[in-house]
């Protein structure tokens, strides 16, 4: 197993950081009012139908006596819907003469009013108003309501090439640009450093990448869900791994390393994804090793109904290695192979690199898309790339409006300065700025690759070709995958050990009763088909089915494939 545990470390301290930094700014002030804690944040939060209480502490620092006559909560929820009421107070204070201080009870989930087990992730803010100045000041919240709040966890598939690709239980790939383990080939022989005077980074591909979701929930109401860039999991924009998840982690077969995300949601609570990449394996692929493939499975977090107004989509940074020190690369796409791809670029420097940094490429291109009926889908909404300087960079990350718009616009289109860029496949959308309706009782399969080259010589253009043979052999190599391309679930659940097309026998009944008792567990390949009844968990009443598929006369039904 290909385990990366110095990035499980890194992400534990990130997150430290992020909490010591919030716990060290301790007072809000403006004029004469000074409030303190100065916001609400991460790491707080509380379970479901339980409400949280924080004391705070209010202080004149003006040289007149002030009074607080109204304050207000405004519940700014990334899900309009959670629960409106949810951001309370109690009794306001009296008049607070200069240099005093008095208390204040806040009452976040107020009454419990949040009670869904799925996690909801609330914003807002408390404005005081105060005199005799006049002024107003707000303390901002960002509170999370759940059983759990689970953090990514990290690991590394590699390909038989020896290109190694880090991912997350979150759905991003790359980490943000960990190093290392970023679909290049730093961990292959020869590879340098770019440039004479600012070497580039060349152990670095891909930094970032995750599935997109907005939600466009009404005129000027849009909700994003993401894992590049700033959305970690206490960000507004995060996406939410869920636990317990089953058949998360790594795995591996004859031709492949492969990883399996567990299930995660959007910061709305309102979809569900799942995404599995395989990285291809073994002597056999000494000629198909530059690629990946992955397979993200996207349903209603209710699956009996449906969520309308998406955009969905894949967004990939690519930071191609470039002796420019300012990580410059160059756009292009291929709407034949529906491939939007970046390429390195070398500057007028006087220095000899070890490869030619133009030659250098990567690229995704949508395989095909299906819903459980099978039926498959080639049709690419749009790709697109575009400048960091002007979507990411301004607000520290990607703005949901912003990200919304660009997303809007089908076809291709390129940026065409020399920059810093960031590609986007949109897979689905509406027209007139309605968005996609994902269906109840059904789930999105899309199905991808990810493909990286890194020639010895020749020009421009045949580093693109370069490109397209691996993307070519991508697509082939994809009916290597067992799954691909319409879901690991055939027709009726209870194949406990996935061999393809078999009725469920003695050999799935044993599995599964060694999945519930032997330690380690084995592995379930397929959670729908070991779900032998359709509710959402495996456990004993699953195996009493399977045992009275076996040995009651006539046999029940088993219930159908969600795919």
């Amino acid at each position: 197993m290909n385990k990366s545990v110095f990035l499980i470390i890194v992400v534990v301290l990130t997150a430290c950081q992020m909490a010591f930094a919030a716990s060290t700014k301790p007072v809000e002030q403006n004029g004469w009012l000074e409030v303190s804690p100065s916001s609400i944040g991460y790491p707080e939060y509380t379970k479901p139908a339980v409400e949280k209480q924080y004391t705070l502490m209010l202080k004149n620092v003006g040289p007149l006596t002030i009074t607080i006559p109204v304050v207000t909560p405004f519940e700014d929820s990334a899900k309009p819907s959670a629960a409106p009421g949810w951001l309370g107070y109690g009794t306001l204070p009296g008049d607070i003469l200069p240099g005093d201080s008095t208390t204040m009870v806040l009452e976040l989930n107020d009454g419990g009013v949040v009670m869904s087990s799925a996690p909801t992730q609330l914003f807002g803010r408390l404005r005081f108003y105060f005199g005799p100045s006049g002024d107003s000041l707000d303390l901002p919240i960002s509170f999370i309501v759940a059983d759990t709040i689970v953090f990514p966890v990290w690991d590394t598939v590699t390909t038989q090439c020896g290109i190694p690709l880090t991912v997350g239980t979150n759905g991003n790939l790359g980490a943000h640009g960990i190093g290392g383990a970023n679909f290049g080939f730093w961990q292959t022989s020869p590879e340098c450093d770019t440039g004479e005077n600012n070497p580039g980074n060349a152990d670095i591909y891909l930094a970032d990448a995750s599935p997109v979701i907005v939600r466009r929930a009404g005129v000027g109401n849009y909700i994003g869900s993401w894992s590049v860039h700033s959305g970690d999991v206490t960000s507004p924009n995060g996406f939410k791994p869920l636990f317990p998840s089953p058949n998360r982690g790594y795995f591996s077969g004859a031709r492949w390393q492969g990883y399996n995300s567990g299930i995660f949601c959007t910061t709305d609570s309102l979809v569900k994804l799942e995404r599995t990449v395989w990285a291809p394996n073994g002597a056999t692929n000494n000629d198909s090793c530059k690629f990946v493939i992955m397979r993200t499975r996207i349903f209603p977090y209710s699956i009996g109904m449906s969520v309308s107004g998406l955009a969905i989509g894949d967004v990939f940074d690519w930071d191609i290695p470039s002796d420019s020190g300012e990580l410059l690369n160059i756009a292009g796409t291929d709407p034949t192979r529906r491939l939007v791809y970046m390429r390195g670029f070398d500057s007028a420097d006087p220095g000899t690199d070890c490869y030619n940094n133009s030659l250098r490429y990567g690229g995704a291109a949508l395989i095909k898309m299906h819903m459980k009926d099978c039926v498959g889908n080639t049709t690419l909404f749009a790709g697109y790339n575009a400048a960091n300087d002007s979507f990411v960079y301004p607000a520290g990350g990607f703005v949901p409006q912003q990200l919304w718009e660009n997303m809007q616009s089908t076809g291709y289109s390129n940026e065409s300065r020399i920059a810093d860029l960031h590609s986007m496949l949109v897979y689905k959308n509406g027209a007139a700025n309605a968005g996609f309706t994902l269906p109840a009782n059904d789930t999105l399969n899309i199905w991808t690759a990810i493909a990286v080259v890194r020639p010895t010589g020749g020009t421009t253009a045949q580093g693109l070709d370069s490109l397209r043979k691996e993307i070519d052999k991508a697509f082939a190599w994809s009916n290597n995958v067992a799954t691909c391309c319409c879901g690991c679930c055939e027709l009726t659940r209870g194949n406990v050990i996935s061999i393809p097309w078999t009725t469920p026998n003695l050999s799935d009944l044993s599995y599964l009763i060694a999945y519930m008792t032997v330690t380690p567990r084995p592995v379930i390949y397929c959670f729908a088909e070991a779900d032998v009844n359709g509710s959402g968990d495996i456990d004993i009443s699953d195996l009493s089915l399977l045992i009275t598929f076996l040995t009651v006369t006539p046999r029940p039904t088993l219930p159908p494939c969600p795919f």
